[in-house]
């Protein structure tokens, strides 16, 4: 750990961009309020009176793990965080994995996806245990973005947690089995 309890971890170095009694972030790039981070992960300090005491934002391009399928990150504009990353095979079964570590407490999960009328029925596991089932990625159009699949009340120990998609199934319309996610964020709320 450097000052401050800021260090690095596998190779992405963390800086500590906030001043005293402000709001601020830990992590590169930060974006508008510091609220928002523009890389694979960051951990961002909310300003005085915000609700919480920090979040954890996951881009697309974080992802930890692949399980089964072929994914790969697209650029998007119209998404909130310019992207996605998506199961390109499209397949029953394929599944993704993002890593991260938190402080003790209970969260928010935010998961900010695209729907689209090739999408499946996405079954959301933390830890290895299910948290969300069946969350309907399908959309009679293509490219609805920045939808939310908000996970409240989720208690967390400190240290490293796994959140896992996996396609389950899919609407009867829709053609095949794919998983767009945009990111996810995890608010802490006590």
């Amino acid at each position: 750990m450097g000052q401050n309890g800021v260090g690095s971890e596998s190779g992405f170095k963390l800086h500590d961009h906030s001043s005293a009694g402000e709001g601020g972030s830990l992590g590169a790039n930060v974006v508008g309020s510091g609220n928002i981070l523009n890389g694979a992960i960051g951990i961002s300090k909310f300003a005085a009176g915000a609700t919480g005491e920090g979040a954890i934002t996951i881009m697309p391009q974080g992802y930890s793990a692949i399980g089964q399928g072929t994914w790969v990150v697209r650029t998007i504009a119209s998404c909130i965080f310019g992207g996605i990353v998506i199961n390109s095979s499209g397949s029953n079964g394929d599944n993704i994995s993002f890593s991260f570590t938190s402080d003790e407490g209970t969260y928010t999960i935010r998961v900010l996806y695209t729907q689209d009328t090739a999408s499946a029925l996405v079954d959301t596991s933390l830890d290895g245990t299910n948290i969300a089932t069946g969350t309907q990625f399908y959309a009679n159009t293509d490219n609805v973005v920045n939808n939310v699949l908000e996970i409240p009340g989720v208690v967390l120990t400190k240290g490293k947690h796994t959140l896992k998609f996996t396609a389950n199934g899919k609407h009867v319309y829709s053609s095949a089995y794919s998983i767009q996610i945009q990111g996810i964020t995890l608010i802490r709320t006590t």
